[in-house]
């Protein structure tokens, strides 16, 4: 019975004590922005800082237009969640996006390497529901929920309330690394669409997933649910989900992986790697893979990896067709992949069967895995390729390794009739029987349907009972659960290298095959079909391609044919190919010819080399051959076994001698007066190939490469040379010598060359020997002769070229310098520089001490060689270069100094930055700053005013009087001296604003404290109307006493000259603290009467306003009344009826208040 009346008032007292002491809090997401107030990053912010005790909520209430639906576009990455939220968006009252049951998109901006839509870090208690998180393409390294650090009870999507997410790179992500883990306890993933849009369509790549789901260290996952529409529809472009759990059960259940939302259409990314779902780790729970639809383009469909503790079921799967079960979808190498796991059962019963198509290898793989129990699966379609390299299997048992302890399980078909299969397996083993079918392309037929379960004995022998059936697939499961391949026929697979190859024309090949079982019957076939050998390998048969034809699943079914590859027999008859063949000559009179590079092709092969001469004569027998002589010679290859030969030749080596020189018809040619018309021609030499000429003269150098050697000066040559025989030459030539008729020679060694005197011509050129000289002159640099001797006198400092011929024709020219006597260096070893300022001509060069030589006369050169002084010192000088000249007592004049005068720069005064304060009041409160001043330092500085007074001595001027212009001068360290522009300080009044104060509620008898809330600097004055009463202070907080009634105050404050506007306000006069609240509401959204609020009258401070339902039921809470409550819980109108309010806070006194009532809402 519901309570009524005082009961349910105690009742709902009671509650509120309950809910009073808890947190928890509920955060309306009301806005599609960004950020600010009523935004999801707002809500998470608050969520995240109302602590983690209690659990808090955030619902939606964005209003949009129908069929709009909303959509929060997201910037930058949202907050972490932290502990104990709900993100739930189903909340939102719009319609659901396409076929997903998601109400709210956030799209997540995708312009930055790494970012995420929501995450989770370090938190326990997170839910996420109803959103639809999307990014406009895979980029970069991008999440749709992250998981990070140690999470516990983590649930995305639920009933009626799932996620979508595509766009990134990562659906879901949550790795640790090994050398720090980070356990993810208890997570849950149910009713999402992961990789594709809301609509359940397979998307585009960009509306995908790299990888869907990513999840690693996990203790305890729950992937589905358990019923269909608990169940996930997952894709993914290149991965799909992957699950790693260190502990507890793993449940991946209900879900559609490689599918669209209906079952009916898969993936076909060709980029995609490995599984469609793969679970993998060290738990030591039990792994669930049941009742999921499992398709699309894949490599694997599921793979279980490394579960060594654990223990997996895998059941009603529908792996690799559309959701009836009955056609293939999608392709993939293999439906399901064991990799290094302890025990667990792939089907097991009929109602647990799993459903296994469209493979274009094996259906399952089973590697290191030694309890892999595999039962009543149905199985098609299988194997489906034209490629065929080996046996088909159904289920390839990989890496068994005896060491371990355990004997492979096995089956095969010894003997087959119209009735009955016989055969043997693993001893005790549990046998199944199952119906053959076989696609149209398939290679071999896989067993579908299952039939019944039989033993084989204890030896391992068995037989079955056809019952009319004309073929049966078996399987073998041992006492430990080990399930062997299906019986498909099985030959050897090393057939390629175990052929026996024919040649010339005869039937000597053969295929050797080891093993071959599961065959009844079976022959081997040629190209043509023919039957040519009824035994396990092929013998004595011609060149050809050959294969084994063998029927499985029973006596000669044809529909259960299965091939093995053509084998190809080769004719490998005797061939001798020269192309790559080499012959190297005998060189230098020895024989060291050879022939070597033949190819042979043949089989048995025996060589025989002999030379062409008759009698021939054996003389070698290996595929090459050396140390031959000039001559031709043969060789023959025979295939010892079938008798054909082949011959190859005549190969000639011919002979190869050194090079030798002719000079029976040499010439020489004399060079006249030595110049290049010498020559030595005539020369032969004979050789092979290509000679090569090197003409050396009497120092080493190379002067020519030819076999004639012309256009050379006198001297001796020598010739030497080879050719491409490889034999070297007997040597160099003979030296040949060409001389220089009439060359003059001029001995310079003898010359006495006299400098000339500074300021007299008395140099000379004397001591010159010279041979065949007859005619002598010099000329000087005009080209005048000036003499016809080998001497030559009185000569001024310059160059002078002597000239000298004979009737040869001979004519030798040579130059001389003659030198001016050098005088001693004068050098400036100490002067005083001064650089003209203020743009004057005051600079000057003094205090000069000259070292060296000894000085007789000064000059000063200017920049436009101008004579400015014949002194020492330089003075009155302004910008330029100057030169100083100095003449010693010889009279030798040389350039001692460079110097280079430059005016300073005046100050610069630099407005760019300039800033004036006008004077505010007449506070004196203007200033003029930001003017920057480049000169040379210590400057000083004055501002002036119009009168030229100074009023500052700083560079930025403070506490200016108003109205006036101002001038800045400014003065360097040489005293140069600049003015600034007048700068103008106005002065203003300015409005100032009114003080806020407001009203204050008082008890009879109390103090009133009165405070400006929007203090400013000025001076206060409070004042009562009407009367000469009044306070003034700087600080704006006023203490009034001994007020009997309500009274009126009026404040203003004044700034220099400046006075604001005055405000009034009340001081009120209270007997008791009251709150007043309204008894019934109509929140109906008219603009009337639509917010509950109650008002406090003394209330200093509010710490709880909450509203509750006839039962007790919290349906609004908060920490003050001004909001008020609308009417609402999480969104929606409350019934209409009566409810309980609470208020709770603190009194003017500073005591406790807590009032409550009842309220009526009424529509």
């Amino acid at each position: 019975m519901k309570p009524t009346g005082v009961k349910l008032l105690l009742i709902t007292i009671s509650f509120f004590c309950v809910f009073s002491s808890a947190s928890a809090a509920i955060f309306t997401v009301t806005t599609q922005a960004d950020s600010g107030p009523g935004s999801l990053r707002d809500a998470i912010t608050k969520a995240n800082s109302n602590g983690t005790t209690e659990k808090d909520y955030i619902y939606f209430n964005i209003s949009v237009t129908s069929p709009l639906r909303p959509v929060i576009v997201i910037n930058s990455d949202l907050p972490a969640l932290s502990s104990n939220i709900v993100v739930d968006a189903s909340t939102q009252a719009s319609t659901v996006y396409g076929v997903s049951t998601a109400r709210v998109q956030l799209l997540r901006n995708n312009d930055q390497a790494t970012f995420y839509g929501l995450r989770i870090d370090n938190a326990s208690d997170v839910e996420i529901y109803g959103l639809v998180i999307a990014t406009g393409g895979v980029a970069g390294e991008s999440y749709g929920i992250q998981i990070s650090g140690t999470c516990s009870d983590i649930i995305i999507g639920g009933n009626a309330k799932g996620n979508v997410i595509y766009g990134f790179k990562f659906g879901i992500y949550g790795v640790a690394p090994n050398t720090d883990p980070k356990t993810i306890s208890n997570l849950t993933i149910q009713n999402n669409i992961i990789g594709m849009r809301e609509d359940g369509v397979i998307a585009a790549d960009a509306y995908s997933c790299y990888q869907p789901v990513l999840v690693t260290h996990l203790n305890g996952v729950t992937f589905g649910g358990n019923r269909a529409d608990l169940g996930n529809i997952i894709a993914g472009t290149t991965y799909g989900v992957y699950l790693s759990a260190d502990a507890g059960d793993v449940a991946a259940t209900f879900n559609k992986i490689g599918t669209d939302v209906s079952g009916t259409a898969g993936t076909a990314s060709y980029l995609f790697r490995d599984d469609y779902i793969a679970i993998a780790g060290a738990t030591n729970g039990i792994v669930t893979v049941a009742d999921n639809l499992i398709a699309g383009q894949s490599v694997y469909g599921l793979g279980l990896y490394g579960l060594r503790n654990g223990t997996f079921r895998v059941q009603r799967n529908k792996i690799g067709t559309e959701i009836t079960g009955t056609a293939v979808l999608g392709q993939r190498s293999s439906g399901i992949r064991l990799t290094d796991c302890m025990r667990g059962v792939i089907g097991g019963t009929l109602l647990d069967k799993n459903i296994i198509a469209g493979c274009y290898d094996v259906p399952v793989v089973v590697v290191s895995t030694y309890q892999a129990t595999i039962s009543q699966n149905e199985m098609f379609c299988n194997n489906n390729t034209s490629i065929v390299t080996g046996p088909a299997n159904s289920i390839q048992l990989l890496n068994w390794n005896p060491a371990d302890g355990k004997a492979k399980p096995f089956v095969r078909v010894l003997t087959c009739n119209a009735t009955t299969i016989t055969g043997i397996a693993t001893p005790n083993a549990k046998m199944e029987a199952f119906i053959p079918y076989r696609c149209g392309n398939g290679r071999k037929c896989d067993g579908r349907n299952y039939i019944e379960t039989f033993l084989a004995g204890a030896d391992g022998k068995w037989t079955y009972a056809l019952k009319g059936r004309d073929g049966v697939i078996f399987s073998a499961t041992d006492a430990t659960g080990a399930t062997s391949d299906y019986s498909n026929p099985v030959w050897s697979d090393d057939i390629e290298n175990n052929i026996v190859h024919t040649a010339c024309g005869e039937s000597t090949g053969r295929i050797i095959n080891k093993i071959l079982y599961n065959a009844t019957p079976f022959h081997w076939e040629d190209e043509n079909g023919n039957t040519v050998g009824t035994d396990t390998s092929l013998l004595n048969v011609p060149a050809g391609r050959y294969r084994l034809v063998m029927y499985g699943a029973g006596c000669n079914k044809p529909e259960c044919v299965e091939y093995s590859p053509f084998f190809e027999v080769k004719d490998i008859s005797p061939v001798i190919q020269t192309g790559t063949m080499t012959i190297i000559p005998a060189r230098c009179g020895v024989n060291n010819g050879s022939i070597t590079g033949l190819q042979f092709q043949g089989i048995n092969l025996k060589y025989n080399w002999y030379n062409v001469n008759m009698p021939a004569v054996s003389i070698g027998a290996g595929p090459t051959i050396n140390n031959l002589a000039p001559g031709n010679y043969n060789i023959t290859i025979t295939d010892t076994i079938n008798g054909c030969t082949a011959t190859g030749g005549p190969f000639e080596i011919s002979a190869v001698n050194a090079p030798v020189l002719n000079l029976s018809t040499v010439q020489l040619q004399n060079a006249v007066c030595s110049q290049p018309t010498g020559s030595i021609t005539g020369l032969v030499v004979n050789g092979t190939g290509t000679i090569t000429y090197t003409w050396t003269d009497a120092t080493g150098q190379t002067v020519g490469n030819t076999a004639q050697l012309t256009n050379v000066p006198a001297g001796t040559y020598t010739l030497a040379f080879s050719d491409q025989s490889g034999c070297p030459a007997a040597g160099p030539s003979q030296p040949f010598v060409i001389t220089a008729p009439g060359e003059i020679l001029i001995d310079r060694s003898t010359a006495i060359i006299g400098e000339a005197s500074c300021t007299v011509n008395d140099g000379s050129i004397t001591g010159l020997q010279a041979t065949n000289a007859e005619t002598t002159r010099w000329m000087d640099d005009n080209g005048t002769v000036i003499g016809t001797g080998l001497n030559l006198t009185n000569l001024a400092p310059g160059n002078y070229r002597l000239e000298i011929s004979n009737t040869y024709g001979c004519n030798v020219t040579t130059d001389f310098d003659v030198p001016q006597h050098e005088p001693d260096l004068i050098t400036v070893s100490q002067l005083n520089t001064q650089n003209p300022v203020c743009n004057l001509n005051n600079g000057s060069v003094t205090g000069m001490i000259l070292a060296g030589g000894t000085p007789a006369s000064y000059r000063w050169l200017n920049m436009n060689d101008m004579e400015v002084s014949t002194v020492k010192d330089l003075t009155n000088a302004g910008d330029g270069i100057y030169r100083l000249y100095v003449k010693d007592i010889e009279q030798c004049e040389q350039l001692v100094a460079t110097i280079i005068l430059k005016t300073p720069n005046l100050p610069r005064i630099d407005a760019t930055y300039l800033s004036i304060i006008d004077d505010v009041c007449s506070m004196t409160s203007g200033a003029i700053a930001g003017l920057g001043v480049n000169g040379k330092e210590p400057l000083s500085y004055a501002w002036l005013t119009p009168d030229s007074t100074v009023i500052s001595t700083s560079l930025q001027a403070q506490s200016l009087p108003g109205g006036y212009d101002y001038t800045l001068r400014v003065t360097d360290a040489y005293g140069c001296v600049v003015y600034s522009d007048p700068l103008p300080v106005n002065a203003v009044d300015i409005l100032l604003l009114a003080p806020t104060v407001k009203d204050v509620v008082i008890m009879k008898g109390m103090t009133a404290d009165i405070k400006v809330t929007n203090l400013h600097q000025g001076s206060y004055n409070l004042f009562r109307p009407g009367t000469e009463w009044s306070e003034t202070n700087t600080t704006g907080e006023f203490s009034v006493t001994d007020i009997t009634g309500s009274t009126t105050f009026g404040i203003n404050y004044q700034f220099g000259e400046c006075v604001s506007p005055t405000t009034y306000f009340k001081v009120d006069i209270i007997d008791a603290v009251k709150v007043y609240a309204p008894t019934a509401f109509s929140p109906n959204g008219d603009g009337h009467n639509d917010i509950f609020r109650p008002k406090g009258i003394g209330v200093a401070t509010y710490s709880l306003f909450t509203v509750m339902d006839r039962w007790g039921n919290s349906v609004y809470t908060a920490k003050d009344v001004s909001t008020g409550w609308d009417g609402t819980f999480r969104g929606k109108k409350v019934d209409a009826g009566a409810y309980v309010w609470l208020l709770q806070g603190i009194d003017i006194l500073g005591q406790p208040v807590q009032e409550k009532g009842a309220v009526l809402v009424v529509y």
